[in-house]
């Protein structure tokens, strides 16, 4: 799920590539309503572009399943210039301060 067209172009082409068995929605997270919840949810690098929390926590209660789990990263660093991690490597890279 993503809000921008391009990348939603961008996974939609990789999953066409590599011929994964999904699809991207371009969508707000906090409007989603699946036809049924989500065993799990992977959160990665949004948490800090959503400052409504509460409103965040609320959703993952109506997306999961009872016993479901979420992954959630949130891009955050004290410092401007840190050790790299996987993530600010190859997944974001840039300033994270």
């Amino acid at each position: 799920m993503t809000i921008s067209r391009q990348s939603e172009r961008f996974l939609s082409d990789l999953i066409l590539q590599l011929q994964l068995p999904c699809r991207v929605l371009n969508q707000d997270f906090l409007e989603h309503a699946p036809p049924e919840p989500y065993d799990a949810i992977v959160f990665l690098g949004v948490m800090e572009h959503l400052p409504d929390f509460p409103a965040v926590l609320r959703q993952f209660q109506r997306l999961l399943k009872p016993g479901g789990r979420v992954y959630l990263d949130a891009s955050a660093f004290r410092e401007k210039y840190v050790k790299p991690t996987f993530i600010s490597r190859y997944i974001y890279p840039g300033d994270h301060s």
